[in-house]
């Protein structure tokens, strides 16, 4: 619309110029000088008009896509620092859970470690997951059953040694009495 009232004031404005000059460059300069002073000036004033208006609306435009843009930036950085939020959050959460899993499996391997130490082969380590530490829970369930195993084996030992030295000592007593 304003494009149009331009072309409309241009185009009156237009054949006023032309006339003024045309007067001008045939030294008619008082009729010039009267329609610079008169229809020119006024047509000129239109066309200024015109413009402005034109240089208003589209200042106008231009502030409405600043404030849109701005409330879109405004938009997405909250949004993006929600997000931002959220990760951290679930990231801390997630770094809990796997200290507390590690932390679970490693102090039940611990306080197998600390019975075997104390010479208590009695308790089983309780195997659950599928990550390192139930490969290290699987490892001492291991070693207890093969301490279990080698202490079984040195108690037999000894229970044989045991009996093979009072049979010795039963033998021994029955040749100093039969020599006296």
């Amino acid at each position: 619309a304003e494009s149009n009232a331009i072309a409309a004031a241009f185009r009156s404005w237009e054949p006023v110029v032309r006339k003024a000059v045309g007067l001008g460059a045939a030294n008619a300069d008082a009729q010039a000088l009267a329609i610079y002073i008169g229809p020119f000036t006024v047509a000129r004033a239109a066309l200024n008009a015109e413009i402005a208006k034109l240089k208003a609306a589209e200042t106008e435009t231009a502030a409405t896509f600043v404030k849109q843009t701005e409330a879109a930036y405004d938009s997405t950085r909250t949004m993006l620092l929600g997000l931002i939020a959220g990760a951290l959050v679930i990231s801390v959460g997630m770094a809990l859970w796997m200290a507390l899993s590690i932390s679970k499996g490693l102090s039940g391997a611990l306080s197998v470690a600390n019975d075997i130490a104390q010479g208590d082969l009695t308790k089983d380590v309780a195997i659950s997951g599928r990550d390192e530490i139930t490969d290290l829970q699987r490892a001492f369930q291991a070693m207890v059953e093969k301490l279990r195993e080698v202490v079984g084996q040195v108690t037999s030992a000894a229970e044989n040694m045991s009996s093979g030295s009072q049979e010795l000592s039963a033998s021994a007593e029955q040749l100093s009495q039969g020599s006296t």
